[in-house]
């Protein structure tokens, strides 16, 4: 009877394979420091708060702008500006989601639709991790 022994290599790849990635996933930067340098759960929360309140930003946007520029620059600029941010916080919101196990920091600032501190201006920051 002949035994197959020649699977036996490629269960043992397989083996190391699935074992080298998962310590590679397990292994995070959060227990060698005080601040992590990488937040995957921050940016997963970030990424689905923007993709659910992203459509937000247009009576935000147009309320600020009604505030300090007057009636008609916030029913014309801040509406259109609105959906400028409101498309923009949506593909930000998609791509934090999908790359969410990098763990990078906020792409858009403010982080959140809703902080405390509204203000008109926006900052956009190059992808780069926490600490950096």
């Amino acid at each position: 009877m002949k035994t197959s022994t020649s699977r036996f290599p490629l269960v043992k790849l397989t083996v190391l394979v699935a074992l080298l990635c998962g310590a590679t996933v397990l292994a995070d930067d959060t227990s060698a420091d005080y601040k992590p340098t990488r937040q995957p759960v921050r940016q997963l929360g970030r990424g689905i708060s923007n993709v659910a309140t992203g459509i937000l930003e247009v009576p935000t946007n147009w309320k600020l702008v009604t505030k300090d520029q007057g009636e008609v620059a916030g029913a014309t600029y801040g509406t259109v500006r609105g959906v400028w941010r409101c498309l923009i916080r949506e593909v930000v919101g998609v791509f934090e989601i999908v790359t969410f196990p990098v763990g990078w920091s906020a792409i858009i600032e403010p982080e959140f639709p809703y902080e405390p501190v509204q203000t008109t201006e926006w900052k956009v920051n190059p992808l780069r991790f926490y600490g950096d």
